[in-house]
């Protein structure tokens, strides 16, 4: 089969889709010889640059037009069909929500969450109508549509009346540089390079209002005050939307010196950033998967996440789950960790079981076989 998987929808700083796509596409170059793939990539993009196969063929766009928002929608709506048609694609695998409507091929369409539906308000006007449109067309048009949690599988069929059998549910995974076993000199280093000078609560995602972070701050300036004031709270990630209040209720709790943004962080860094943590703390109101939170498990970090929508999936019993608006509840569940010796180790030891249930593997051999049934 000849299979056509649209890279250009993924953005430089790659976190949650990025990540997907990313190791999703290095696992189809490790493990399928049989089909051949063809890659349509922005050429700023290094990211693919290991590969070197007769079966993996890259095919790159100016990234000076197709970077903005409207030139890439038009290259998914024109392009793609005329390159699915040129190289006699069998299947297109879109990766974010939005696909070519016209295709003389097969559709996969990944969507990893409803957020357009469940928190419009969070979104551009004009990138939620679009999305909105196309997560809409997928019911009808897909061949198959890909969630990445059966949650994200349920919010899907509830909106939507498409066939229970078209939506897959393929869980994400996570690197083998996820470990117990990290480099303490490396951890030195990159807590040198962010300033981090204390134990630390560690929040990694992007800033955004949906990632609840301003309960995390409240809760983390109750839990100085009354335990531990040298404890430090590190928020990792680069800025999303609507994130000045965030930064604004630092300043007003007179944090700064106790709250550190580290912006976007590199792969190479993050297990590091992960593994010198005290807490991981990931309090979303909502996700489709939750990678940072299987990261986190798969370092050891004792860990607290939400308990709704896909994150008691991921975390199964190995965190502490609460309910995202209760400010008291996660409050209460950072004192236990901090106090509780016994269960910090318990989690300890469960998160790295836990972890083990995910993996890029499963999540590559469960993409081939869904391509090839569409053969």
């Amino acid at each position: 089969m000849r299979i056509l998987i649209d890279f250009t929808q993924v953005p430089l700083e790659k976190c949650g889709i990025g990540i997907y796509a990313l190791n999703l596409v290095l696992k189809l170059y490790e493990m399928d010889k049989k089909n051949t793939y063809y890659l349509l990539i922005q050429n700023d993009d290094d990211s693919l640059g290991f590969i070197n196969s007769p079966c993996f063929k890259i095919i790159t766009v100016n990234s000076k037009i197709f970077r903005k928002f409207i030139f890439r929608c038009m290259l998914e709506q024109f392009y793609i069909p005329f390159l699915a048609f040129r190289y006699k694609i069998n299947v297109v695998h879109s990766i974010h929500y939005s696909f070519p409507l016209l295709l003389c091929a097969k559709r996969v369409v990944t969507i990893p969450d409803m957020t357009f539906f469940k928190f419009p308000e969070r979104h551009l006007t004009v990138k939620r109508l679009y999305f909105r449109f196309f997560i809409y067309a997928a019911s009808l048009l897909a061949d198959k549509v890909i969630t990445i949690s059966n949650s994200s599988r349920n919010d899907y069929l509830q909106r939507f009346k498409a066939p229970p059998e078209s939506i897959e549910v393929v869980y994400l995974g996570k690197s083998a540089v996820f470990n117990t076993n990290l480099d303490k000199s490396r951890i030195d280093l990159v807590k040198k390079k962010y300033r981090i000078c204390n134990e630390y609560i560690l929040y990694l995602g992007t800033i955004e209002p949906r990632k609840n972070i301003q309960n995390l701050i409240t809760a983390f300036d109750k839990f100085r005050k009354e335990v531990d004031g040298k404890f430090q709270l590190v928020i990792a990630g680069k800025k999303g939307w609507h994130y000045n209040g965030i930064f604004r209720m630092v300043e007003d709790l007179s944090l700064k010196e106790k709250v550190i943004f580290t912006g976007f962080v590199a792969e190479d860094e993050k297990p590091f950033l992960i593994g010198g943590a005290k807490i991981f703390v990931y309090p979303s109101i909502y996700e489709g998967f939750g990678i940072p939170v299987l990261e986190a498990l798969s370092c050891g970090i004792p860990t607290i996440t939400s308990n709704v929508s896909s994150l008691p999936e991921v975390a199964g019993d190995a965190a502490i789950l609460i309910d995202p608006n209760s400010i008291d509840e996660l409050g209460l569940s950072i004192k236990r960790l901090y106090n509780d010796g016994a269960l910090y180790e318990q989690l300890r030891a469960k998160s790295v079981a836990q972890s083990s249930k995910f993996s890029w593997e499963r999540c590559a051999y469960q993409t081939i076989n869904l391509y090839n049934s569409l053969g």
